[in-house]
Order: structure tokens, then sequence, then C-alpha cells
């Protein structure tokens, strides 16, 4: 199955850290559904494409001693994708990019 993770940590407390996942996964171009917010996790699926049959997009939000960090992954719904074409890449990079953009990434 197609996935991609990274970690972001950011210099605020976890409710300002799920705000600004939700507010960078809402910023996609191809979302499906609603930005779910839980307890500590931000969700959502991306539409199918020529590329892909769609991807869950999520943020978790773990305490850390910089404030908050953020571990940000895009995988393939189909479980039987093989290959990606970079989609799952591409959207955990603009995801850490919106947050980078506001300035709040630590690292």
């Amino acid at each position: 199955m197609g996935t991609f993770k990274d970690i972001v940590s950011i210099a605020v407390d976890r409710g300002a850290a799920l705000r600004l996942a939700q507010e960078a996964i809402s910023s996609l171009p191809n979302l499906k559904t609603h930005v779910h917010v839980g307890e500590s996790v931000v969700s959502a699926r991306t539409k199918v494409s020529i590329l892909s049959w769609e991807e869950e997009v999520m943020c978790t939000a773990y305490a850390s001693s910089v404030g908050t960090d953020l571990h940000v992954e895009s995988r393939s719904s189909f479980h039987l994708t093989a290959v990606d074409y970079g989609v799952n890449r591409k959207n955990v990079e603009a995801i850490v990019e919106h947050i980078r953009r506001i300035g709040a990434i630590g690292n």
C-alpha cells in the first residue's frame, strides 16, 4: 500500500497544532470529504483522480519538548495500491509547506 509520512515539530500546544493541521488539510485542492477533527487526530479523504483511487490524509498530534509533534501521513485507501505515483508524498509536502508558510514549524 502506498504511504508517505513526515513529522514536524510545532512550538504550540496540541489544540493549536490541530487547528493548524485542520487548516493545512483543508487547503488541499482535491478533498472529497470534510475534515474530521478528533481529540488528537485531524483527517480527510481525497478524491479519486487519474493517478490514484483516493487517499486518507491525517495529522496526529503528540506532546513534545518543543510543544507538539505532528505526524503527517497520506496513504492510499485502496489496499492493493502498489504504486501511488508520488501522490501521497505531494499531499504530505503540501500540508507541511502550508504550516511552514504560517511559520509554526520548529525544525
